[in-house]
């Protein structure tokens, strides 16, 4: 009944289903039934698509627009528009340069990073981040915001891919980093993390270099 009622989780799954491109259209400003749902949408869609940039999925896959159920003309300008851009970018991964085990893997991330409660409470807090400020009376221009949810999505979609990664078999520091891309210390930092949380352990020790896989392949 409302576009705020989309989940973020929503889209990773639709991609992961095999779609190439996703369009939301919601109600004009001002004129959402249930006040702020189309503002909801908004922000969870852009949510959303800042975690595709950070997986590699062209962020032109997804798409967010307002229009009246009076404006027919216009419904149809959007659709036929955005159906051009998708045939134009061809199927999902092409455009990407991404091998299908490897989109596959990312959307998984992303979908699990996108449905966390951290990413999810940020979200909530968009407006009253920018409106009212944070509890320290702290008040958020768009651009601070947005570095605020990259960072956070960063990390998160780093945290869900290696936990994929070590489902499937006990990996180093060094073989974590390049599965994933990124420095040791960073990844080191993450696992330390997830040991904090029991979520992690060390599985053996090889070549002097300690094996890492989830506590429930541990145990």
């Amino acid at each position: 009944m409302c576009t705020g009622r989309i989940d973020p989780g929503w889209v990773f799954q639709a991609f992961s289903c095999g779609v190439d491109g996703i369009l939301a259209v919601g109600c004009k400003p001002g004129e959402c039934h249930y006040v702020g749902g189309n503002f909801q949408a908004e922000s969870k869609l852009g949510m959303a698509s800042r975690v595709l940039g950070y997986i590699g999925v062209d962020r032109k896959r997804l798409a967010f627009e307002h229009c009246s159920s009076a404006e027919a003309a216009r419904f149809c300008a959007i659709v036929t528009e955005f159906t051009s851009r998708i045939k134009e970018l061809g199927p999902l991964g092409q455009t990407e340069g991404l091998s299908p085990e490897a989109m596959k893997r990312k959307l998984r991330a992303a979908r699990h990073a996108a449905e966390s409660e951290k990413l999810r409470w940020l979200v909530g807090k968009h407006t009253e981040f920018m409106e009212k400020g944070n509890k320290y009376g702290e008040v958020f221009t768009q651009h601070e915001f947005g570095r605020l949810l990259d960072a956070a999505i960063m990390d998160e979609i780093a945290i869900k891919e290696m936990t994929a990664l070590l489902e499937e078999k006990p990996l180093s520091v060094k073989e974590l980093a390049k599965e994933l891309g990124l420095a040791p210390p960073r990844v080191l930092r993450y696992l330390s993390a997830l040991m904090r949380k029991e979520q992690v352990a060390v599985k053996e020790i090889r070549d002097r270099s300690p094996l890492y896989a989830l506590k429930s392949e541990v145990c």
